[in-house]
């Protein structure tokens, strides 16, 4: 297969060489395959120094026999050359006569014998073949219909056969079936292409790859498709990531401009009423405007806070270091961090968890998931209402009966639109909301929250309904 693509091997060449009447060679021709360097030591030396030892006096007493009896007949027998190989050789020896008849010398030809050609043939096709096969590329032939002719062993293993004849038809293996029927035309027109397409295997996955080939035409007509096939599944899923870490990026800054544009708004507005009105305020004027400033100062703060953790994320700084941590502990904290601020708000903040639970986790990361839950509850939970935090230990059906932890934090505010829940754990979807008191949101708590669970190998998710509250849980191992 495929040898009417390979260069004809030197072994098949024939070796010319032309001595005169005394037998000094002094012309040589196709003999560098054979004695490589030592051709050249050759010339102008008796012409049996070709030959090995053993065939040197057959050679000459044959050739001799062949000068007395005048005979134009061609000398034709096996020989084996003077070089390390055992390979027989053809010799056919004809004698150059001028144009008076007059002997002028020899001229002989070498070629390989029948049956070294066919062994010789043999191993290059073998050679070529394995050659083929060892390739990380899928190399095939197939007929202008269809037909898979030839398949290399990487082109097996991409669409996960283990014998060329499992592929009835290679159109089969589209998932668009009308692509190949649609491309067949431009593929015969222009001889050469090069294109991207879905796959299907045997075991029903779905591969992307690069197929690049030419038109092969006997006498005129297309016969064959000679091509290479490349798994490029990889490059695109990375493609496909990069994209999205794009689009992530576009929508971060779009967040922090909006964000930063706002807080250095109100502070510029409040340090610019300050410096128009200074004489003109009272206490309780300035106090109001001062605790506006102060909240700003917060928010830019979480903000920063929030920035830096997820800049942190993406670079693969932060590290995970999982530790045995006493959640009962952990969230007392948390709610007492956030005390003043539900009080403000007349918000019943509490958890009704009572005993000791031990958490695998990272004290950091599991900690910042939990201060952004509890103030996002806060921040959109009207005057007077219930943020509550839990956690219990529950049987995880689908991970074989093993016990995880679920942590919830459960408030009474006004909920989330059904069509903005599948989106809020996510950078496209994600817009900050002002809540109950006017406050303004960072807009990155939740994407962080989700890093951080997904890091624990765990999930996290909303159950909500519009003006009936919200409950944002997750779960660890």
């Amino acid at each position: 297969m495929f040898l009417n693509r390979l260069k004809i091997p030197v072994e098949f060449k024939k070796a010319i060489f032309v001595f005169d009447k005394e037998g000094i060679l002094f012309f040589l021709s196709g003999f560098e395959h054979l004695f490589a360097k030592k051709t050249a030591s050759l010339m102008y030396k008796s012409y049996l120094a070709i030959f090995a030892p053993d065939f040197r006096e057959i050679i000459d007493e044959k050739l001799k026999e062949f000068i007395v009896n005048k005979s134009k007949n061609t000398v034709r027998m096996p020989v084996k050359l003077n070089i390390d190989t055992k390979i027989k050789h053809i010799l056919t020896l004809n004698i150059l006569f001028d144009k008076t008849d007059k002997h002028i010398g020899y001229i002989g030809e070498l070629e390989l014998d029948k049956d070294e050609k066919k062994i010789c043939l043999e191993k290059a096709e073998s050679s070529y073949k394995k050659f083929l096969d060892n390739i990380p590329i899928g190399i095939y032939r197939t007929t202008v219909a269809g037909k898979l002719i030839f398949a290399n062993k990487q082109l097996l293993k991409i669409f996960n056969y283990t014998s060329r004849s499992d592929i009835k038809n290679v159109a089969d293996t589209f998932i668009d079936k009308n692509y190949r029927k649609q491309k067949l035309k431009q593929w015969i027109e222009q001889e050469e292409y090069s294109d991207e397409f879905e796959i299907k295997t045997s075991d029903g996955r779905v591969v992307y790859v690069r197929d690049a080939g030419h038109l092969v035409k006997e006498n005129g007509k297309p016969m064959y498709f000679d091509g290479a096939l490349e798994d490029i599944t990889e490059k695109k899923i990375l493609e496909k990531k990069l994209n999205e870490l794009n689009t992530s990026k576009n929508k971060f800054f779009s967040i922090l401009s909006h964000d930063l544009k706002g807080a250095f708004g109100q502070f510029i507005g409040a340090t610019d009423l300050i410096l128009d009105e200074i004489n003109n305020f009272d206490k309780g004027q300035i106090e109001n405007i001062v605790k506006l400033l102060n909240e700003q100062a917060e928010r830019s703060y979480k903000l920063l806070e929030n920035l830096l953790d997820w800049s942190k994320s993406q670079e693969g700084i932060l590290k995970f270091q999982p530790e045995p941590i006493d959640l009962y502990v952990l969230i007392n904290e948390i709610i007492e961090y956030y005390s003043q601020a539900a009080k403000k708000k007349f918000i019943n903040l509490f958890s009704n968890l009572e005993g000791h639970l031990i958490a695998y986790a990272d004290k950091y990361m599991l900690s910042t998931v939990l201060r952004n839950l509890v103030s996002n509850a806060i921040k959109f939970t009207v005057e007077g209402g219930t943020v509550v935090v839990n956690a219990r230990e529950i049987v995880d059906i689908e991970g074989f009966g093993n016990k995880i932890l679920e942590v919830s934090v459960e408030d009474t505010g006004i909920g989330i639109e059904k069509e903005r829940i599948e989106q809020i754990f996510n950078m496209e979807g994600n817009y900050s909301t002002k809540g109950t008191g006017g406050e303004l949101g960072t807009g990155l708590g939740l994407i962080l929250c989700k890093e951080f669970i997904e890091k624990h190998g765990g999930k996290i998710w909303v159950e909500s309904e519009l003006g009936k509250g919200s409950i944002f849980k997750f779960i660890i191992p």
